[in-house]
């Protein structure tokens, strides 16, 4: 039977597969800020209220960095609130660390991401995560579309590492 959250993690991951394809680091994170509404709609529904604060915090984080605000000071703050009120809020055990876990490591490594290839890294590491958090908590198309996201990136990592003109990308189109 199809339920609500579904819908809601189905739109989540159609804004983060868009994501991958994009050549600009900080139009990817327009498009993940989308990404980190809807994914915390459906993180409501099931009642994940870890998914929920880790959403608010990817949020604002994508904000941040799609406007150029990400810096050390940013990154550890979000980080620190991701670690400290996701596992206070926490009521799924050792899994539900998994998206404080994603999350936290997501904002400290993107201190070190200088273009979208950069990001697409990270962000097959974090969906395995996510993927593995989505099955168990049963949110399955989020689920299933965390496991295709994980082969896009890899299929635009490998894209933009075979065209290096492409992943070679100026500032002016870094921004």
């Amino acid at each position: 039977m199809f339920e609500i959250q579904h819908l809601f993690s189905l739109i989540a991951s159609i804004f983060i597969t868009i994501s991958t394809f994009s050549k600009r680091k900080n139009k990817m994170f327009v498009l993940q800020a989308g990404t980190s509404v809807f994914n915390g709609i459906a993180n409501g529904i099931v009642g994940s209220p870890t998914g929920i604060v880790t959403n608010i915090i990817s949020l604002i984080r994508n904000i941040l960095v799609a406007k150029d605000k990400w810096s050390k000071w940013t990154a550890s703050i979000c980080a620190i609130l991701c670690f400290s009120i996701g596992l206070i809020s926490n009521q799924k055990g050792i899994i539900g660390i998994l998206p404080v876990l994603s999350t936290t490591s997501y904002c400290i490594v993107l201190l070190f991401c200088k273009n979208a290839q950069h990001v697409r890294y990270i962000l097959v590491y974090t969906n395995i995560i996510w993927a593995i958090y989505n099955f168990t908590v049963g949110l399955y198309i989020a689920g299933i579309m965390s496991c295709t996201l994980v082969l896009f990136s890899i299929i635009n990592i490998i894209r933009y590492w075979i065209e290096p003109k492409n992943a070679s990308l100026t500032k002016k189109e870094e921004q």
